[in-house]
């Protein structure tokens, strides 16, 4: 039913750009785990302002075979409470891939623009036969998830789930503040992201700079490799994800600081998320 998240995960922050393809409350545990102190709680840099911009994406197997599309507009306030940051993406499947796994989504994520602290999330996914709503709450240092299920001829679905823990950020949020810092050649980067209904310890590392020839001509970049362990949800340990093997991703060194691609290694193959165009908004 969710073949549609590790691609997500794959990416990432970022993977809000990418097409997926692909009860009660739990106390936190009295002995936290080793990953808890090595999580990066450094306050956001100075690359926190994001010009207000619209980007569009397209997606591939290998570089090669179109996969789908996905459009991104952020650096806006929400109209709805103007003190929030408002980031929007749609994207759906295209090609060979829509005929093979159809799928449409719209994701909202709502961040404090001072802090790059993430205030909810929300998701509406569309697949062939059933249709998903996933939304993430952060407050009081617990992301509480519910995801509601609709499929037809059949009862809905919903479940509430609750993670403990105060440094956890949704998908737009770690790519803001991940875009915000320094990211000298070899830093690291520790975060927990929460995108859909599981947490997961993510580790980025500045690899250097580099040229990289992107649809908008030659960019100056940074380098950044990603590495994802899935956190249980009982024991707070790390997990493998097997789904995922790794991920790559380039951001350029502008004002815009924003992926110019994002390569995945994950379960169905090699799949691309490249920046196509990127255009101011009002």
């Amino acid at each position: 039913m969710k073949a549609a998240r590790p691609l997500c995960l794959a990416a990432l922050g970022a993977l809000v750009l990418c097409l997926p393809m692909a009860y009660g409350v739990r106390q936190e545990a009295p002995t936290q785990p080793e990953w808890m102190e090595k999580v990066t709680q450094d306050r956001p840099g100075k690359f926190v302002n994001v010009p207000a911009c619209g980007l569009s994406y397209h997606m591939s197997w290998n570089g090669i075979v179109k996969a789908g599309e996905a459009t991104l507009q952020l650096g806006k306030p929400d109209p709805e409470a103007p003190k929030l940051m408002l980031g929007i993406c749609k994207g759906k499947s295209s090609g060979i891939a829509k005929r093979l796994w159809y799928y449409k989504n719209l994701f909202k994520s709502r961040v404090e623009p001072k802090s790059l602290r993430p205030v909810s999330f929300e998701a509406n996914e569309i697949e062939k036969k059933e249709q998903i709503f996933t939304k993430a709450l952060f407050a009081n240092g617990v992301v509480t998830s519910t995801e509601t299920v609709k499929r037809k001829g059949r009862k809905d679905k919903t479940k509430e789930r609750v993670f403990a823990y105060d440094h956890a950020h949704d998908l737009l949020s770690t790519v803001l503040y991940l875009r915000s810092l320094p990211l000298n050649n070899g830093d690291e980067i520790n975060m927990v992201v929460h995108p859909f209904k599981s947490a997961y310890f993510t580790k980025f590392k500045v690899l250097g700079r580099e040229t990289f020839k992107s649809a908008l001509g030659e960019k100056k970049a940074i380098k950044i490799q990603i590495k994802l362990y899935k956190i249980d949800r009982d024991n707070l340990e790390l997990k493998s994800y097997e789904k995922f093997k790794k991920a790559t991703i380039w951001i350029s060194e502008d004002d815009y600081r924003m992926p110019l691609e994002v390569r995945s290694e994950v379960f169905i193959g090699s799949v691309r998320a490249s920046l196509k165009s990127r255009k101011p908004i009002k």
